[in-house]
């Protein structure tokens, strides 16, 4: 339940396990890192008119659009070999007021996913700042600004930790092989455990992130029976190791 959920655990002091392993849809692989999320809220500015003038005014909307057409030069050119290259996508907007009225305003919520590595928040908004400028040198106009409406950091975990051995060895005991460790592209509790409590910690579950929030999410029965099967294999592999 994240912020509603582990952060009151972890504010109440009950974050203090020995490991952790949260859940989410990794395909039954160990994921090890996650990415973050910087939520921004771009502003654009104009000026009102009738709409019948649209000349003597100034459209926010047409504005915000200019920006909306190059949002991808936002991102920086970096990778993480788990989780992949940061991304942006333009999640919810607002603007004007009637048909007939040149719109003065129009507000984008940003969502802007950061990776490992990236953890200065004035870092991530100056491409965003960088690229207004350069789209009112070409259209003097345009009025853009940006704020940070929430910050929530990437988590890594260490690949070597015992709850990570665990979950390999239950994942060969139960299937046969394992397959390479992977990154999870969404936000989750691990980051709690990892970045706040050093936790080790790891993500894994039945089901994929391809069809998380979608209609209709599912998870294959037979996936869920074999990570009760790998849960139960892990926690007895797990607290066998710590009473030894």
């Amino acid at each position: 339940m994240g912020l509603y959920g582990t952060k009151v655990l972890l504010d109440r002091g009950l974050l203090a396990q020995d490991a952790c392993i949260v859940g989410e849809p990794s395909d039954l692989r160990v994921g090890l890192a996650e990415r973050g999320g910087a939520w921004i809220v771009a502003t654009a500015k104009g000026a009102g008119a009738h709409g019948s003038t649209p000349e003597l005014g100034v459209n926010a909307i047409a504005s915000m659009s200019r920006f909306l057409l190059r949002l991808a030069e936002v991102l920086p050119d970096r990778e993480h070999p788990l989780v992949g290259r940061p991304s942006v996508n333009a999640a919810v907007i607002t603007g004007g007021s009637a048909p007939n009225v040149v719109p003065d305003s129009c507000e984008l919520l940003i969502d802007r996913r950061i990776i490992p590595g990236e953890t200065d928040p004035a870092e991530v908004l100056a491409p965003f700042e960088r690229l207004a400028a350069d789209i009112r040198r070409e259209h003097p106009d345009v009025d853009l600004t940006f704020a940070l409406d929430a910050w929530t950091e990437a988590a890594e975990a260490a690949p070597d930790t015992a709850i990570a051995e665990a979950a390999r060895r239950a994942i060969v005991a139960d299937r046969g092989t394992v397959a390479a460790d992977v990154g999870f592209t969404g936000i989750t509790d691990a980051r709690f455990y990892i970045n706040d409590v050093r936790i080790p910690t790891i993500i894994m579950g039945p089901g994929s992130l391809t069809v998380a929030h979608t209609a209709n999410e599912w998870v294959l029965v037979d996936d869920l029976v074999a990570a009760a099967r790998i849960y139960a294999r892990i926690f007895v592999g797990f607290l066998g190791a710590r009473a030894r």
